[in-house]
């Protein structure tokens, strides 16, 4: 059973439940006010003809001419002043009938009407489909006992109350029919929101992640759509960035494969030449020598590669960091190299520090001058440019060597990305070394820019933005 069902049936139960004891007691309540009222027109009545009796009697008594048969014309003249239709009388003296035109009927009169004392009592008596109201009380005469009985047929009173019950229960089917068909309405009206969630949910399970909920309103609903529109984008967002994700990864698979393939027939291939064939010293040094340096391009593509794969996902903690000190270190890493090939590193620092980490700092800097060393030729110069501009840290690296073509530039840091694929191999590049730079200063959030001229050399343009 639907949400909205299962609360309409609930709440429509509820509300006739309430609604028709609520009507169940005004009915109660009106017919009890009615009755109420008649009882004390009758009980006036009564009073008012009892008290005439006892007064005619005594007038009677004082006259010598009180008997039964005075007594009973009395009764009769009161009976015939009042219509017969509806009200009747019972005259007892001594618990003997003197006069009775009683519409009804004496063996079902309680006898606590009949053994009455002074005080009035009242009684509502029903026959057939008729009710009546019955008031009787007591005096004594004489030292004679008389009782009078008045009967009062309360047939108007009935039919009114029957139209009037007969209305309510009109009323109450009105009312309830009106209701159940507007609360369907409502509850379905209502529901619409819930049915558009239901529906967008199943469309988020089936993969359809770009669908928006219409949200209208501020209630319940118009939030939750909205949180649900803010679940869909972040998980179309998040699924975006697993795809891309795999299709990079899938893409390092494939370039680390074709990257591995090369170097490794080649080392078992003069790895099983030094095995089977008799060769001289000379030729074993070359060999094993060239089985190094393959072993060790693998080792350095290796580890740049897992270098990008776990720094991605690690959040960095900055802290201050010199940069003399910094600089001192990376052209003390990076001297053999630049010594065998005579090329010199001037260092131009205006700036004291910088907030980052210093280890990853290092190993952009010194990845940066080993791609400008194998850029260069012999004795040439390479400048390590530290300044500030507009409130910003700028660290340029600049060569003068063969530069690059401008058609490469823009994919200079993608992984495995070479310019000139021959002479990378032979340097043992494995394209990744830009892609960590790259990667680096977007985790400090910098900027990596690269401008270059060929055959008059590159600048890398290191940008932070905290001092």
């Amino acid at each position: 059973m639907k949400f909205w069902t299962k609360t309409y049936f609930s709440v429509l139960l509820l509300f006739l439940l309430v609604f028709n004891i609520s009507i169940c007691y005004i009915m109660y309540t009106t017919y009890n006010s009615m009755i109420g009222s008649e009882k004390e027109k009758v009980l006036s009545e009564y009073s008012f003809i009892k008290q005439s009796l006892i007064n005619d009697m005594d007038t009677l008594d004082s006259n010598g001419k009180l008997s039964n048969d005075t007594i009973k014309n009395l009764i009769t003249y009161y009976s015939g002043y009042y219509s017969s239709e509806i009200t009747s009388f019972l005259f007892l003296e001594d618990n003997k009938s003197i006069f009775s035109n009683l519409q009804y009927n004496l063996k079902t009169v309680p006898d606590s009407m009949l053994n009455t004392e002074s005080s009035e009592k009242v009684a509502l008596l029903s026959e057939k489909e008729n009710k009546y109201i019955l008031v009787s009380s007591a005096f004594d005469k004489d030292s004679k006992r008389y009782s009078l009985v008045y009967c009062y047929r309360i047939d108007r009173v009935m039919d009114t109350w029957r139209k009037l019950k007969i209305n309510f229960i009109y009323f109450s089917f009105g009312i309830s029919s009106a209701l159940a068909i507007f609360l369907a309405i409502l509850l379905n009206s209502s529901s619409k929101p819930l049915k558009k969630l239901t529906d967008f949910v199943v469309r988020i399970k089936s993969g359809d992640y770009d669908n928006k909920i219409e949200v209208k309103g501020r209630d319940e609903f118009a939030l939750l759509g909205e949180q649900f529109n803010e679940m869909s984008e972040k998980i179309s967002t998040t699924m975006q960035q697993l795809s891309s994700d795999m299709e990079m990864k899938q893409q390092f698979i494939d370039n680390l494969s074709h990257e591995l393939r090369t170097p490794l027939t080649s080392i078992y291939g003069y790895a099983d030449y030094i095995q089977k064939a008799a060769i001289s010293e000379e030729d074993k040094y070359e060999a094993t020598s060239f089985i190094m340096k393959e072993s060790r391009r693998l080792q350095v593509m290796a580890s740049r590669l897992l270098d990008m794969t776990i720094r991605r996902k690690v959040d960095i903690e900055k802290k201050r960091i010199n940069l003399d000190e910094l600089f001192e270190k990376v052209l003390k890493n990076i001297s053999l190299t630049a010594k065998e090939k005579s090329i010199s590193i001037s260092v131009k620092n205006e700036l004291y520090s910088i907030l980052g980490d210093e280890d990853l700092i290092e190993s952009l800097l010194i990845n940066l001058l080993e791609n400008a060393l194998k850029a260069s030729e012999n004795n040439q110069t390479i400048e390590l440019v530290g300044k500030n501009l507009n409130e910003k840290a700028i660290i340029e690296v600049i060569d003068h060597g063969k530069g690059i073509e401008a058609e490469h530039i823009t994919h200079i840091t993608e992984a495995f990305y070479r310019v000139d694929k021959a002479r990378a191999k032979a340097e043992g590049g494995a394209g990744l070394g830009l892609t960590l730079c790259k990667q680096i200063m977007d985790m400090h959030h910098g900027e990596l820019q690269v401008t270059s001229e060929l055959n008059k050399g590159t600048t890398v343009i290191l940008t932070f933005t905290t001092l």
